[in-house]
């Protein structure tokens, strides 16, 4: 039998601490068909490499609500957004550099504008 590896990025709301991280990461971990998850308090998401096989992205909400946190599971290729910060202190090209280093270090930031 092959297996059918896909990854999920799933954004979750409600964790506040590297505990929250850990009851996340080891509820994941338990689900068969779970290969890898990598969850990050900072972008609030994790990666999750799963056996499309064994396990759906249905089953990994589920799992993630179990903890009482809230999963955002959204349709392949739906989910994009625009955001709009207005960001206070900035006084030179150094710090529009910083902001857009920081951005660009995004793993879902697709577009961006950086206005002076």
């Amino acid at each position: 039998m092959d297996i059918q590896v896909e990854k999920a990025n799933i954004p979750i709301r409600g964790m506040t601490c590297a505990s929250c991280v850990q009851t996340v990461e080891n509820a994941l971990k338990k689900q068969k068909g779970v290969i890898k998850v990598n969850v990050k308090l900072a972008t609030e998401k994790a990666l999750v490499e799963y056996d499309s096989g064994e396990i759906d992205l249905n089953g990994l909400g589920k799992a993630i609500s179990d903890t009482g946190y809230i999963p955002v599971i959204s349709k392949k290729g739906t989910e994009k957004r625009e955001v709009l910060l207005k960001i206070v202190g900035m006084t030179c090209s150094a710090c529009a550099a910083t902001i857009e280093k920081s951005i660009r270090s995004l793993e879902d930031a697709r577009a961006y504008r950086i206005r002076g």
